[in-house]
């Protein structure tokens, strides 16, 4: 399901924001919420590059499903 243009603005927001946030709230506290802490600890660039890349993706396997 696609989301909302607002939550998904939100979202590009939160991600260059609070990055590891983004994630967190997206995947959980997993693997990926921890490399993106580390990554945005180390390095805030990478951290934000993350974080978008994760948002992004989820909005092109979203509209993927929906295609199908």
């Amino acid at each position: 399901m696609l989301r909302e243009p607002p939550v998904f603005l939100l979202e590009i927001i939160l991600a260059v924001i609070l990055p590891p946030v983004a994630v967190g709230i997206r995947h959980g506290l997993g693997r990926t919420f921890v490399l993106n802490l580390i990554l945005t600890a180390l390095f805030l660039i990478p951290g934000i590059v993350h974080a978008l890349c994760l948002v992004l993706r989820d909005v092109d396997e979203a509209e993927d499903d929906a295609a199908s």
